[in-house]
């Protein structure tokens, strides 16, 4: 029986470990559906705000422009076609550049040809022809001396034997008169250099002729016509346009890119915080989390095209303050709404700052007003005070921009605000139901005495009814003290024990005084009964369709507690029995909620079973403390974000409730001595 034991406790930590595991993967998978999810409906409302708002009636470079387009504000604006109009005239000035070139390598080959006797393709035809009307032997004089003379030049200063230094030097010759005046013309077109414009030179002289002329700046004012309806849209135009705000019929790649990463950013930044926060979603609120957001996304589309600035996102705000804490919901309706700016508005910036100042004012107006909602009747009026308040806030965002601010654009936010609060409260229903998720009225209707399992509870086991009345009550205050969902932690602990229902008469609290049914029992059967009532619970909450939440309660009040006493009741009779038959099977509280629950439920329990031992507040704060250590200790809370502070004030909550519920006196406070906790009249403390 030891062996099982020990083989028992080996495969409990690695079950535990998989199931971490599994749930990790689980919530991460969750995670990337809904990324994936956002990203594609994101895309989808930016590529359709494109489509509707902008690629039908946009302009398009080259092609006749859809409409007259206006000016929305003055500013300047290089006039590109003037410029490089200004700047192509004074470049068509310069002709070009006029290069000589009189290369000696190539002269000197010349003159090797013609002391050869050669001149083919040397020189023109008519020197040609003189040259060979002369005898052979006049001719390679001739030429001999043109070598000569041509040598002569290449060795010495080139206008040293131009116009009379070229004569004379013939003079020294033994030529004629006839022949030095043919060679004269023969060398003189042998040393003139070839002119030609260079095209290189010139462009590069073009170029520096542009850029020295200064680009043609021109202002236009706000209102001012820049292109009037049918007029071809050049690149000028396109340009002012673009920069004026205006749609281009061409598909903006890069602010889709950038709407997506952005959304990437953001929820991931959301999730972060939101795991920091220590609030864990369940798998249908994944879903009512997603839902929500493209909701308003589309309705933030929907909105702009009728002239309603995004008002689409109060519906949202309503949904998810009702649902979540308000701090994720604040940075929900936040993020949500300017991404939701930028993937409607598309290229409309005063469009996205307006719808920003939207989101934000919703976001702060939602997190004061909504968390205080409990009725039905009085969302709808404070949905509507919201909305005022951020229309509001709209109108002076406008105001600051110098944008128009009219009767009839007053009139369309308040038909918005009014449009959008009705369907805020009508679909909140079927997020109820659809995605089991508890809003403030929802919790409401479940706390009251006349929902079927309560009513149950009253009159088959009115002990434990009473019993979860007072665990709710201490829990309610004690959730008001450390910021959680007050109104959860009351509905859960009014469902925790609904287990009991199936044999209430086994639970102390339902008893006769005397009478006690597990003085006939086996500790194991009595242990079986009593832990049974968890597993009967949630087979009760699947009938009656109780939200999971509620469920969570239900399973995690006990978390993997042990029944001391039946364990040592049935050791005392048989050595070798189990712990484990003896515990409650958990798993432990996931949340501060059913934490909470967990610490309310055992201190109830305590305070009762001392009965008229609990004289006075000492009495109380010694057994208060006690039982919140134990859970402590045996690790019961170590899955929840608690920290000593907020135990503390759970503490002194409990204690506060209890006196008054008990109406014990106060005492004076005591001190600890040696161990113990004695008051300062001299009577232990730690008496029970």
């Amino acid at each position: 029986m030891k062996n099982g034991e020990k083989s028992h406790s080996r495969v409990l930590p690695a079950i535990s470990g998989f199931s971490k595991i599994r749930s990790f993967f689980l919530e991460s998978g969750n995670q990337v559906i809904a990324t994936l999810v956002l990203v594609v409906v994101v895309s989808l409302v930016y590529a359709g705000g494109w489509w509707l708002d902008a690629g039908r009636s946009s302009f398009a470079q080259g092609e006749p422009a859809p409409r007259t387009y206006f000016s929305r504000y003055r500013m300047k604006y290089v006039d590109e076609k003037a410029t490089s109009e200004s700047r192509q005239k004074q470049a068509e000035k310069l002709v070009g550049v006029l290069v000589k070139d009189r290369d000696p390598g190539d002269l000197e080959q010349k003159l090797e040809r013609i002391s050869g006797g050669k001149t083919e393709g040397l020189l023109p035809e008519d020197l040609a022809g003189l040259l060979m009307e002369l005898p052979e032997s006049s001719r390679r004089r001739v030429l001999r001396v043109v070598a000569s003379v041509g040598k002569s030049f290449l060795e010495g200063q080139p206008e040293q034997y131009e116009g009379e230094a070229l004569w004379q030097k013939l003079d020294e010759s033994d030529l004629g008169s006839a022949e030095k005046n043919l060679a004269y013309q023969v060398i003189n077109h042998l040393m003139q250099p070839v002119s030609f414009i260079d095209e290189e030179s010139t462009s590069e002289y073009r170029s520096y002729i542009q850029e020295k002329i200064q680009p043609i700046e021109r202002t236009i004012s706000a209102g001012d016509v820049i292109v009037k309806e049918g007029e071809t849209v050049t690149p000028g135009i396109a340009a002012i346009l673009r920069s004026q705000g205006y749609a281009e019929r061409v598909f903006p790649h890069k602010g889709l890119l950038f709407v997506v990463l952005l959304t990437v950013a953001w929820f991931s930044w959301y999730l972060w915080y939101q795991r920091r926060s220590g609030y864990h979603l369940q798998k249908k609120e994944w879903g009512f989390l997603v839902t929500a957001v493209c909701a308003a996304w589309v309705f933030q589309y929907l909105s702009r095209i009728y002239g309603g600035d995004d008002f689409g996102t109060l519906a949202m705000s309503a949904w998810v303050f009702l649902c979540f804490p308000p701090a994720l919901a604040f940075h929900l309706v936040l993020g949500a709404g300017v991404i939701g700016a930028f993937a409607s508005a598309v290229t409309n910036l005063a469009g996205i700052i307006l719808s920003s100042v939207l989101a934000f004012a919703l976001a702060c107006a939602g997190s004061i007003i909504l968390p205080a909602v409990d009725r039905r009747r009085r969302l709808f009026w404070s949905l509507a005070a919201i909305g005022t308040v951020s229309a509001v806030a709209v109108i002076a965002c406008r105001w600051a921009l110098g944008l128009e601010i009219s009767l009839n654009i007053v009139a369309v936010y308040v038909l918005s605000v009014f449009f959008w609060t009705i369907v805020a409260v009508a679909l909140l229903p079927a997020w109820e139901s659809l995605y089991d998720i508890l809003t403030p009225t929802r919790l409401v209707d479940l706390s009251h005495p006349s929902h079927p399992v309560l009513k149950r509870l009253q009159l088959e086991a009115p002990g434990t009814y009473h019993h979860s009345i007072m665990v709710g009550t201490l829990a309610e205050v004690a959730a008001e003290k450390i910021n959680v969902r007050s109104l959860l932690v009351k509905a859960g602990a009014y469902y925790h024990d609904i287990g009991k229902l199936k044999r209430p008469q086994f639970f102390v609290e339902n008893q006769q005084p005397g009478e006690n049914v597990h003085d006939a029992l086996a500790p194991t059967m009595s242990a079986l009964v009593i832990v049974s009532h968890v597993r009967d619970g949630l087979e009760l909450a699947g009938k009656y369709k109780l939200p999971q939440r509620i469920c969570d309660f239900i399973q995690e009040h006990h978390g993997t507690t042990c029944l001391h006493y039946f364990f040592k009741k049935a050791r005392s009779s048989e050595k070798d029995i189990p712990m484990e038959q003896f515990c409650y099977p958990g798993p432990k509280p996931s949340s501060r909620e059913t934490a909470l629950v967990m610490l309310a439920d055992s201190v109830e329990a305590a305070i009762r079973s001392a009965g008229s031992a609990v004289l006075d507040t000492r009495d109380i704060r010694e057994i208060v403390t006690d039982v919140i250590e134990t859970k402590i200790q045996e690790g019961q809370i170590d899955n929840v974000d608690l920290t000593l502070k907020e135990i503390s004030l759970i503490r002194e909550s409990f204690i506060e409730s209890l006196r008054h519920m008990y109406h014990t006196r106060k005492v004076a406070p005591v001190e600890e001595k040696k161990g113990s906790l004695q008051p300062l009249d001299g009577r232990r403390a730690d008496a029970t």
